[in-house]
């Protein structure tokens, strides 16, 4: 595992109407701001949904400023360039959605951003999913969340 925590990844995976896995990928960024990382998780997973000739498509998202800015109709001066591409990445598709989920239901993703710090700088096709994230893809194909707790301690 990288131990330099500004090292930077994102990762995703894209499913059939059925959730089964089709395609992913990991992104080993470098150094970014979270909301950077995030957005290139977009760019990336638009992307990736092109190159399979996706008409119609849904994004899932844990980030509520990526999803804010995508579905705002207008471009923002504060958009970032990678927010732009992304913007100019959905007119390739007939329909696109973009929606907010909760981090706990966004399972496979977040497992693939923190694998994508082992992968060489750069993006990475996964044609399979990687053995860890089998488990994963079940519990969200059966609706079963990841929930993360923490103890407050005084």
């Amino acid at each position: 595992m990288e131990t330099n925590t500004n090292i930077a990844g994102c990762g995703g995976v894209m499913r059939d109407a059925s959730g089964h896995w089709k395609a992913g990928y990991v992104h080993n960024i470098g150094i970014c701001s979270p909301l950077q990382a995030e957005s290139w998780a977009l760019l990336k997973g638009l992307q990736l949904a092109t190159t399979h000739a996706a008409r119609k498509v849904i994004f899932e998202s844990d980030s509520s400023e990526v999803v804010r800015r995508m579905n705002n109709s207008h471009v923002d001066a504060t958009d970032s360039n990678i927010i732009l591409a992304c913007k100019h990445e959905c007119r390739r598709f007939e329909e696109v959605k973009i929606l907010l989920i909760a981090r706990e239901k966004n399972a496979v993703a977040d497992f693939l951003a923190k694998l994508a710090k082992q992968y060489a700088q750069g993006v990475h096709i996964l044609t399979t999913p990687p053995v860890e994230v089998a488990r994963l893809l079940e519990e969200d194909a059966t609706g079963i969340p990841q929930w993360r707790f923490s103890v407050k301690t005084r």
